[in-house]
């Protein structure tokens, strides 16, 4: 059996057999991905050159390889997708040597590790040296959208400096329903499928007297907005109504029919009916005036 050649110098995917090129420069190609470490077979980042003289990676290995993909995928992964991707790449290396290897990153300043809501598991994205962005987050398909905004940072910062504090970084996450989920989503949902956060006008109760009769003891009513401050599967859903929390049960939660509504329009809500959050954030406002409550 002849042997296959080794890659040049500098030039780590370099193949014998155009077949045999790498799988994961395959799926980039595929992906629109315009490469910067595959281009022309060259590794043209400083990155790779730091790693490998801080002696994390090997020249030509299979962790460098790993590397190359994850910064090129310039995405968030966690530890346990990061490992299916590899492995869909040809790249067979063991769950634990992909978390040592994340960890490692974190640790050379070459990635962040993030946590998004309620999710257990931490995601890691590549850190690229003097970029700023943040988050959007769809609670329905799990999307993660990032996005810049350089008047939302000029804010930010003139806020910051007005209390008198002095940054050393910052992340924004900005929870919601993506486009494409929002246009799938019906008009009328159960309140379980409300997102935490979401603003919501009770629409129903399936004309159910006994459920309609419980809503009115709980100081709720039909055709009344609320926020979801909390719910979960199996749980109380808890809403802010008229300024106060109420708790409602999962089951009942299942029978009441909610219209998500959108704040930026409140066109037709009577002025006995306005976002139960802003009540309470102007009485915040006016209690804490007089600067910043230190906990």
């Amino acid at each position: 059996m002849q042997a296959r050649a080794r890659p040049e110098p500098g030039n780590d995917y370099a193949a014998q057999d155009p077949d045999e090129a790498p799988v994961e420069k395959r799926i980039l190609e595929t992906k629109g991905f315009r490469s910067k470490t595959m281009s022309n077979g060259k590794n043209d980042i400083p990155e790779i050159e730091f790693l490998r003289s801080a002696g994390l990676f090997e020249p030509y290995s299979m962790e460098e390889r790993a590397f190359n993909l994850f910064w090129e995928l310039d995405r968030h992964f966690t530890i346990e997708e990061f490992h299916r991707i590899l492995h869909r790449s040809g790249l067979q290396l063991p769950l634990e040597s992909v978390g040592a290897m994340l960890s490692d990153l974190v640790l050379h300043g070459l990635a962040h590790e993030v946590h998004f809501g309620r999710e257990k598991a931490l995601r890691y994205e590549p850190l690229h040296i003097g970029e700023h962005h943040d988050h959007l987050i769809c609670i329905s398909c799990g999307g993660i959208s990032e996005f810049e905004s350089p008047e939302l940072e000029t804010v930010q910062s003139k806020a910051v400096e007005g209390k008198g504090f002095r940054p050393f970084r910052h992340t924004l996450q900005i929870f919601g329903v993506c486009p494409e989920c929002d246009r799938k989503r019906d008009k009328a949902i159960p309140l379980m499928k409300a997102g935490v956060g979401e603003f919501v006008k009770i629409e129903s109760c399936g004309g159910d007297k006994a459920c309609i009769a419980h809503l009115a003891a709980m100081g709720l009513r039909e055709g009344q907005v609320v926020e979801v401050l909390s719910a979960g599967e199996d749980a109380p859903v808890i809403l802010l109504a008229g300024g106060g929390r109420v708790g409602i049960g999962a089951e009942l939660a299942e029978n009441i029919t909610v219209k998500p509504i959108d704040v930026r329009d409140t066109t037709g809500v009577d002025d006995d009916r306005t976002i139960p959050s802003q009540q309470c954030r102007r009485r915040r406002q006016r209690r804490h005036r007089k600067g910043w409550r230190k906990r």
